[in-house]
């Protein structure tokens, strides 16, 4: 799209709409329900791009990917699927990678089924990229997979390392398969974490090494910049007592080890401090729902050189799992009853220490034409408002290095939909639809079952045509049998974590007359069976008595469990 900017210029915009609707046959008529609109403004350095202050962006999300090197002379930045990148010190722009071509007149510059992704840049300002997804055009046009590049300054140029080939579709690489690829430049050695399998690749001698095999999701974890890495080493989750810490960059490692008795777990980086969780196995019990668990009683971090720097433990409360952002530790805890843990309030571990501030940084402004727009500000500000433009040339290998893994299934994992794209890969059911309710989206399993939708389910509706599974349920119950292994003796060994999720919410899964277990505490329970659009029905197993309840009033209810529900 092409809108009046700023100096009598015209803008370029890439524009996404996304509409949801709801058609009604009986009355011919058409509802919208949902509407979303994007846009980005396409950077053109051959415009006026800069000002006292910095670099402009126009109009662009806040939160755009960007490096700058030691001296803050020279940033790399992401905006509308291209990279760029500026060097104040010989008053450069330089076009470092871009589908579209010079005229803006192909049609491949309109798919935006890539990502770009920032790897490392050096003091110089040398960039080492990957480009993630659906390749648009060059050597591998049509395939799917991810592309790591070395932007070299000084010869002006930009070097494919190496390719890694995939089956899968752009999106799932994109979500999944990015998320723990680095190259070390010094070291011409490629990483990346492929299906639970962390992968050393020597680009010069084309060799491949799996470092560590058949991980699942909790047992890894990556910094933000993804330098670091720390995973179990000898053993599963729950019996592991040894963590190795990697710097992918030097190649050099340190561990984090526990007790013979225990086993340690991996939780996430602050910076490059290491942060992780001990449990004792004696402790081995169950939640409220009947899945196992081994809750941790202490969290560590750990920084480079191996110190301990802060310790949490609390008396009668264990951790559950933690999870990080912003530089805080947020801690989902429990309270142990016998051989049962009861979710209880989370508790929080915050750095103190301030983030290096760069003399780079990304600012918002108002102007009355476009209004907020944003701008890689320079805190000595910039002397030319005219840079020379660059584009750098590609170096294209005769016998380019292509990397090529086995692609591997997970049935258990659930895929959220949301506006018209995957927005995230889940590994229980009851994070995928709180999530997918945020987008008014869907959640699908591996196979592409629905598994919930927003919205698309009847007005109220009770299940009739289960009345002896229901009472199989609820007779299980009175035994005080866990509920989890109930629904999965009940459903081919397969059964739905819905944990955390609203009542509203689990409207959708009982509408596919599938009745559901909701906890009230660790020994107490209900068997929700049907709705209106005000109240949920449910059977009390203790006495086969049915009432009814607003959906409020049964989120409190289960508050007691954590909002523990199975399915």
């Amino acid at each position: 799209m092409r809108c009046k900017g700023e100096e009598n210029e015209t803008d370029i915009y890439a524009v996404k709409e996304f509409f949801r609707v709801r058609h009604i046959a009986d009355a011919q008529k058409t509802y919208l329900l949902n509407y979303d609109r994007t846009m980005e403004q396409i950077f053109d350095a051959t415009k006026q791009v800069l000002n006292e202050k910095g670099v402009l962006l126009g109009i662009a999300p806040k939160n755009i990917s960007y490096m700058v090197n030691d001296d803050g002379s020279v940033v790399s930045f992401v905006v509308a699927n291209e990279l760029w990148n500026y060097n104040k010190d010989t008053d450069e722009v330089s076009q470092v990678f871009s589908f579209a071509d010079a005229e803006n007149s192909d049609v491949r510059n309109l798919v935006t089924k890539h990502e770009i992704k920032l790897l490392e840049m050096d003091e110089i300002g040398n960039t080492i990229f990957a480009v993630c997804g659906y390749m648009n055009r060059g050597s591998h046009e049509g395939e799917v997979g991810i592309a790591v590049y070395y932007y070299d300054m000084e010869k002006n140029s930009v070097e494919e390392k190496v390719f890694i080939s995939s089956d899968k579709s752009y999106e799932n690489v994109i979500n999944e398969m990015s998320k723990l690829v680095y190259y070390s430049a010094s070291r011409n050695m490629l990483y990346i974490m492929v299906e639970g399998t962390l992968y050393e690749f020597d680009v010069e001698m084309e060799e491949n090494t799996a470092l560590v095999e058949a991980l699942n999701e909790e047992q890894y974890v990556v910094s933000e910049d993804g330098h670091l890495v720390a995973y179990q080493e000898n053993g599963d989750l729950n019996t592991a007592t040894k963590v190795v810490v990697k710097n992918l960059e030097s190649g050099k490692e340190r561990t984090a080890e526990c007790e013979s008795d225990e086993c340690i777990r991996p939780l996430g980086f602050v910076k490059n401090d290491f942060v992780y969780g001990v449990a004792k196995t004696a402790d081995t019990g169950k939640t409220v729902s009947g899945e196992m668990t081994v809750p941790m009683y202490k969290v560590e971090i750990q920084n480079s050189k191996s110190e301990i720097v802060k310790t949490y433990q609390a008396d009668g409360t264990y951790v559950l799992d933690a999870y990080l952002k912003d530089n805080m530790v947020t801690l989902n805890r429990a309270v142990k009853d016998g051989n049962t843990y009861t979710s209880t309030s989370q508790d929080y571990i915050t750095n103190n220490t301030e983030k290096e501030k760069s003399n780079i940084y990304l600012e918002s402004y108002v102007t009355d034409l476009k209004e907020t727009q944003v701008r890689l500000t320079f805190e000595d500000g910039i002397s030319d408002k005219e840079p020379k433009v660059l584009r750098p040339k590609q170096i294209v290998m005769e016998d380019p290095v292509v990397v090529e893994f086995e692609d591997v299934t997970h049935a258990d994992k659930y895929y959220v939909y949301g506006y018209g794209q995957l927005q995230a890969c889940c590994e229980k059911a009851g994070e995928a639809i709180r999530l997918a309710d945020s987008y008014s989206g869907v959640v699908v399993d591996a196979t592409q079952n629905y598994v919930w939708e927003r919205g698309n389910r009847d007005l109220q509706y009770t299940i009739t045509d289960k009345d002896d599974v229901i009472q199989k349920i609820a007779d299980r119950l009175k035994q005080k049998e866990a509920p989890v292994d109930i629904m999965k003796s009940l459903n081919d060994d397969r059964y739905l974590d819905l944990t955390g999720c609203e009542t509203e919410e689990l409207l959708y899964i009982i509408n596919q007359g599938s009745p559901v277990i909701g906890m009230l505490n660790a020994e107490n329970s209900v068997i929700l069976i049907g709705y209106t659009d005000t109240v949920v029905i449910y059977v009390d197993p203790e006495t086969g008595e049915r009432s009814s309840v607003t959906y409020e009033e049964m989120d409190q209810m289960t508050q007691g469990s954590g909002n523990t529900y199975i399915g």
